[in-house]
């Protein structure tokens, strides 16, 4: 405040300052940024807090009991991040990590032995069916081969099989290991079905902690959009696509309006670049109607989400 002799009073000098400020007029761009835009970042971020904390607890749930200095922990961990991140390089990473791991085994030492006991009951069936493929492509032995041939000497590989309908009632990360496995099984055996069936399995597993894992759920999401445009799908697999696609727009109430455009734009390109909707199955007598996925093409996927929940 001006304190000279011939000072205005404060009252006086607050309105003389207030009549200098510039006003302006909220464009409608503001207005939907302070309406839409701000609540659903504010939204977001709360969520992906919470999520995030609860995804660093559910993934160690299966892990071996580990002293603080234990230095089998690297092993189990890099291999537990193989899982949950991008699919394209999970053969190569898992061997990368078991060829360390086959220099570090000493196997006349018990606690070694217990440790790999705990590997092998974890991830051996996805190893023993990852070192398959890299035989069947590459001709060539491994570690991955080591590794499940340690498994058969130790009779821990005895005719073990994976339950699907098992898999998607486990609480645990033990179920993307299974779907990883038949996943990668439909490869080696050239069976499309099972692998389509499976990878929808890996997507859904996946997308349970969306957007925390962002990478991994949509380079999923891709692969198994590409497959159904490229290949032979069941009308069983064509319809859980669909429905998956149904189910997708709940993730914009906790997605933030940057992030749910993302998410749009991905799906768009692919569906107009590979065009799975294109599939001759979606013809087929029992077939669910492809408009879910040409309503994303419209920008109207959310309204048709939004009618289908009010109706139930």
């Amino acid at each position: 405040l001006d304190e000279s002799v011939e000072a205005k009073s404060a009252k006086d000098q607050f309105q003389d300052a207030m009549e200098k400020v510039k006003t302006w007029d909220i464009t409608d761009e503001e207005r939907a940024r302070a309406t839409l835009e701000m609540p659903l970042m504010i939204n977001s971020a709360k969520n992906i807090y919470h999520e995030t904390i609860a995804f660093l607890d559910y993934i160690p749930q299966d892990y071996f009991d580990y002293k603080a200095d234990d230095a089998f922990k690297m092993y189990e961990g890099h291999l537990s991040n193989i899982i949950w991140a991008r699919m394209d390089n999970i053969p190569d990473h898992c061997e990368q990590v078991l060829d360390h791991f086959k220099g570090f085994y000493d196997e006349n030492n018990a606690a070694h032995k217990k440790f790999f006991s705990h590997l092998a009951k974890r991830f051996g069936l996805l190893i023993a069916t990852l070192g398959r493929l890299v035989y069947l492509t590459q001709d060539r032995e491994s570690s991955l081969l080591w590794f499940s041939g340690k498994m058969v000497d130790y009779k821990l590989i005895d005719s073990v099989e994976i339950s699907i309908s098992h898999s998607k009632s486990l609480t645990t990360d033990q179920k993307l290991i299974n779907f990883l496995t038949t996943t990668f099984a439909g490869i080696c055996d050239e069976n499309t079905d099972d692998y389509l069936s499976s990878l929808q399995c890996i997507v859904e597993t996946l997308f349970e902690w969306y957007p925390v894992n962002q990478e991994a759920c949509e380079y999923a999401l891709v692969e198994m959009m590409k497959s159904v445009a490229l290949k032979e799908v069941s009308v069983e697999n064509a319809n859980r696509f669909i429905d998956f696609f149904g189910e997708l727009p709940r993730f914009y109430n906790v997605l933030s309006y940057d992030k749910i455009y993302e998410l749009k734009e991905l799906i768009n390109h692919v569906l107009g670049t590979e065009k799975p909707q294109d599939n001759k199955v979606f013809e087929e007598y029992g077939a669910n109607n492809k408009i879910v996925l040409l309503n994303y093409l419209a920008d109207m996927e959310d309204l048709y989400y939004q009618s289908g929940q009010t109706s139930n």
